[in-house]
């Protein structure tokens, strides 16, 4: 029976998503793959998104309701 094999696998490329792989090394040595530049992650994302709405509650004045206050 066969395995079935990660779409990555059958590309013939075998770093993770948001990455891709050195010249020069083989697969699965240390820095054989290296970040894709301007790839972000979906959290990386999120955590942009969430400081930005935070930066623009700062400015605004307005509370921030993900922060408790203190009482």
């Amino acid at each position: 029976m066969k395995t079935a094999k990660k779409k990555s696998a059958a590309k013939g490329n075998h770093c993770w998503p948001g990455f891709k792989p050195t010249p020069g090394t083989k697969a699965g040595e240390q820095g054989s793959c290296e970040p894709v530049k301007g790839h972000k992650s979906d959290a990386t994302k999120k955590a942009a998104q969430k400081a930005a709405a935070a930066s623009r509650l700062e400015k605004t004045g307005k509370p921030n309701p993900d922060l408790k206050s203190e009482r």
